[in-house]
């Protein structure tokens, strides 16, 4: 899609796949990098520059965000995880042991 907006506009582009992810099976998945000359790197910028999403700064303000959050203190999602799949592991284990111990 990238490749094709830029032809549109007359910037001769190439596509690579990612080191890495180049399996024949999966040609089209993973990551690629799209290549253009220095002389059109300019113009292909703007080009592109409307395709984005979300800018930098939305991007930037985001993960400011989170890390705020997790230095006041409070469990990011991942220990939150973490320490529930030890509660659910070690009860499982007393359930197993009870039950064994009933047999």
């Amino acid at each position: 899609m990238m490749q094709g907006l830029l032809q549109d506009d007359g910037i001769p582009s190439i596509l690579k796949r990612t080191r890495g992810f180049d399996n024949p099976d999966f040609l089209a998945a993973g990551p690629h990098d799209v290549m253009v000359n220095s002389d059109h790197a300019k113009k292909a910028r703007e080009v592109l520059e409307g395709t984005m999403i979300e800018s930098e700064d939305e991007v930037r303000a985001e993960y400011g965000e989170e890390a705020t959050l997790m230095r006041d203190g409070t469990a990011t999602p991942a220990s939150r995880l973490a320490l529930w799949l030890i509660v659910a592991v070690l009860g499982a284990a007393i359930l197993v042991w009870v039950l064994y111990q009933l047999t």
